[in-house]
């Protein structure tokens, strides 16, 4: 017999060995758990991870999005996205969307909206309706913190079309100090 179990006590290391052993299993279930316990944690909490919203819809309307592709491509606008390049004092930028229809002329009198996420921080998504401040330009102001490159999803609707895509927009500056 080894030193630490004493065959005709029934001990190791001093407790009962019918309390010893069974103690072992929970011990070591329970350390697994607290494990898996972190580990969750830790993965749930990270900003810089993130599931696609809505994403087994999206995929069951992938039809849907191909027809929108195509009528995008009918329409033929275009949109171009600008983020200014430092923040206000209230920690927010203006992004400015401009819309051209077909033959390159603005396209006024249509309402837009964006949908932006740092790359780094997919989770953290930012979205506002802008404001028509000049012929086919739409304006507003986000709190967009981060510099790096950012996706821009937008849609544009006039006249009961809707012009829908993304683009990614580099955004630099930090706050002035």
């Amino acid at each position: 017999m080894n030193e630490r179990t004493s065959g005709e006590t029934g001990r190791v290391g001093g407790i009962p060995a019918r309390l010893f052993w069974p103690g072992m299993v929970v011990a070591l279930i329970s350390i697994s758990l607290c494990f898996a316990g972190v580990t969750a944690f830790v993965a749930m909490s990270d900003p810089s991870f993130a599931v696609e919203p809505d994403y087994y819809d999206k995929a069951l309307r992938w039809d849907e999005h191909r027809e929108r592709a195509a009528r995008n491509s009918e329409l033929g606008w275009r949109v171009a996205v600008e983020v200014a390049g430092a923040p206000d004092p209230l920690g927010r930028r203006g992004v400015r969307l401009t819309a051209l229809d077909a033959e390159g002329r603005p396209l006024g009198g249509a309402s837009a909206s964006v949908e932006m996420f740092h790359h780094a921080r997919s989770s953290n998504r930012l979205g506002a309706t802008l404001a028509e401040s000049g012929p086919g330009v739409y304006s507003g102001a986000l709190p967009i913190v981060r510099e790096g490159i950012w996706e821009v999803r937008f849609e544009v609707r006039r006249d009961g079309e809707a012009f829908t895509g993304s683009v990614e927009v580099g955004v630099a500056g930090g706050p002035e100090r």
